[in-house]
């Protein structure tokens, strides 16, 4: 019994003796721990956050305008297009200096201008002639806009906005070919046939003689 005890007691100085290292472990593996868990939780709001953004991303709309050149009726649209996934709502668009066309009188009275456009479901476009491809460039009327768009994400509750430089200039003095149409091709071929009656007669003609 005696040296059961005087070993526990033994013992007890033993761990004593080691009371420090054993602190001193104790307070390296807490902070391994809290910087573990502190590690886990910041990787999980990271990924909560970029789940977040792609989603809505993935529901966003993105409302953009440019001109577009309708060569075969010579004419240069205005296009709003949502390029986005989401609805665009209450969208409205404001250019510096305002819009002058050869071709349209008090254009900035548009109802589109003025009022704004209310819905642009995604992949819709709103279009518009502005302009003739040739009494464009035939007057002193400016070539560069600064186009203010701003729009309502009503699903993700965002009031989103950008600015857009349209630029014409590239597109003065340019040469370019026309795209032929179903419309065209039977008019070339109206013509074909009129050519081959008129040689067809004129052979029968020359039989007669």
């Amino acid at each position: 019994m005696q040296v059961l005890c005087m070993t526990f007691i033994d013992y007890i100085y033993y761990i004593k003796e080691f009371e420090p290292l054993i602190g001193l472990l104790t307070l390296i593996f807490l902070g391994v721990y809290v910087y573990k868990t502190w590690h886990i939780a910041t990787s999980t709001r990271e990924s909560v956050n970029e789940m977040r953004a792609q989603r809505q991303q993935q529901s966003t709309p993105f409302v953009v305008v440019f001109f577009d050149f309708n060569y075969s009726k010579n004419f240069i649209e205005i296009v709003i297009k949502n390029m986005g996934l989401g609805l665009a709502e209450m969208v409205r668009v404001k250019f510096n200096p305002q819009l002058e066309s050869s071709l349209i009188k008090n254009m900035n009275e548009a109802i589109w201008l003025t009022d704004g456009i209310g819905t642009l479901p995604p992949g819709s476009e709103f279009r518009t002639i502005f302009d003739s491809t040739i009494g464009r460039f035939e007057k002193d009327l400016a070539l560069t806009y600064t186009a203010n768009i701003s729009y309502r994400d009503n699903y993700n509750d965002l009031n989103l906005s950008q600015t857009i430089v349209l630029d014409l200039s590239p597109y003065k003095n340019v040469i370019y070919s026309k795209e032929n149409n179903i419309g065209d091709l039977c008019k070339i071929g109206d013509t074909l046939k009129g050519e081959l009656t008129n040689i067809s007669k004129s052979i029968d003609n020359l039989g007669k003689k």
